[in-house]
């Protein structure tokens, strides 16, 4: 549900469905009632407050608020976030302890607080480039961007459990999200850099590396320490771990049926995702293109043959993925950079402020996945080399506007000038 300031309306998604109102206005209202402080939550089916009501508010910290209550979790993203995965819900029903209370790593109704939170006096820094670190300055910007996360960091509730006696990812990002409450100049990111080796990542020693494969190092270490007070990943089974703060921040899950066109059985998998990696050679020129493409039925034939158990031989096949399960924050990675090879695909593909998963998605529930963008990651080539070059981000702040981040450089640029560059990953919420 969005404010809409200039009506005084709530608009809904039911509103949005029926053509009452576009995705256009229902975007640009969003983007309005974000500025105002406005946004009703995701998941409200009414207003929190009611008209002659009193908006009670709980300080937290010297630059967060957020509301007393907690609302309904629905799907739609313009009024709601995603529901519970069908998944979780069914896992959960095992996790019940003697005091028969649910038992999960990170209640999800304070997810849904951490959405409705008002972030104030918080404004993204340069970082130092520590020896060609501007792949991990882009990606931390980005991440510092990432609403839920930052309100996370800010509240300090991972160091206060904290059981670690080594260096701690989490701990670390607690510290560097604390310095953006002080204006000043950039700063630097070198005790993250110098402690890769520690989460397992062996990237860096100044040489040029990859953005996205330090996202995938960063996000999964943030899984890992969110484990780590249970002793790790593998003392914890599958279904509690779908419960931590990055599982349910990042996790989705892909669908794969294949159905062989001898007998005609079908069979289906299910992978989990914390990201949506896309190709985009051939005719894709947008991103709604490879999605399409991702999702499109692929023929297994020739050297590719399935083999199917029923018919216990080799058989032509028909294959096809979609997303099952969106997640609340969808990170989409362009790949710009082919394996074994040193060329890049430097073509434009257009991308979306708004983007409407509906088409792509199995199991989207009753209301749309609408995602809305809030940071890109650029990667600016030398000689359309995929083996150097630099790494920019582009990130809408907690107040709504956007800015170019090169290192250290801040500065304030357009939409329009967002939506013209040459995307590598595209981060939606």
């Amino acid at each position: 549900m969005v404010y809409e300031p200039d009506k005084g309306v709530y608009l809904t998604s039911d509103m949005i469905s029926s053509g009452q109102v576009s995705y256009a206005s229902a975007a640009e209202s969003l983007q309005r009632s974000n500025s105002s402080g406005k946004i009703t939550g995701k998941g409200n089916k009414k207003p929190p407050y009611p008209a002659g009501s009193t908006k009670t508010v709980v300080s937290t910290s010297n630059n967060l608020q957020g509301c007393n209550g907690t609302s309904k979790v629905g799907a739609s993203k313009v009024e709601a976030l995603k529901k519970p995965s069908k998944f979780l819900k069914t896992s959960l029903v095992g996790l019940i302890n003697d005091n028969k209370r649910s038992k999960v790593l990170f209640p999800y109704e304070d997810l849904v607080k951490f959405f409705q939170y008002e972030v104030r006096g918080i404004s993204p820094r340069g970082l130092f480039n520590c020896g060609n670190s501007c792949y991990a300055n882009a990606v931390l910007q980005c991440l510092m961007c990432t609403k839920p996360l930052m309100i996370y960091l800010l509240l300090r509730l991972h160091s206060k459990d904290c059981c670690s006696k080594n260096w701690c990812l989490m701990c670390e990002l607690e510290q560097y999200a604390s310095t953006l409450r002080e204006s000043g100049g950039p700063v630097s990111p070198s005790r993250i850099l110098s402690n890769l080796r520690n989460i397992g990542c062996r990237l860096g020693g100044g040489s040029q590396e990859d953005a996205h494969e330090f996202l995938r190092h960063l996000v999964m270490s943030m899984q890992g320490a969110c484990l780590d007070g249970l002793g790790g990943e593998k003392q914890v089974e599958a279904s509690l771990q779908e419960t931590t703060l990055i599982q349910q921040m990042f996790g989705g899950r892909l669908k794969s049926k294949v159905k062989c066109l001898r007998c005609y059985h079908e069979s289906e998998r299910y992978e989990n995702i914390m990201d949506l990696t896309l190709e985009i050679h051939g005719w894709v020129e947008s991103l709604q293109d490879a999605l399409t493409q991702f999702t499109a039925p692929e023929d297994l034939d020739g050297e590719n043959m399935y083999k199917c158990g029923r018919c216990s031989a080799y058989v032509k096949a028909r294959k096809q993925l979609s997303v099952h399960e969106v997640p609340n924050i969808l990170t989409v990675v362009l790949k710009r950079f082919q394996t074994g090879k040193y060329g890049k695909i430097n073509k434009c593909v257009t991308f979306p402020d708004m983007l409407d998963m509906v088409p792509f998605v199995t199991g989207a529930g009753d209301n749309p996945p609408l995602y809305f963008l809030y940071a890109v990651v650029v990667h600016v080539d030398t000689e359309n080399a995929s083996f150097s070059g630099h790494y920019i981000s582009y990130v809408k702040d907690m107040q709504g506007t956007w800015l170019r981040i090169d290192d250290s450089e801040v500065q304030v640029v357009s939409l329009n000038q967002v939506m013209s560059e040459g995307a590598y990953m595209l981060f939606y919420m």
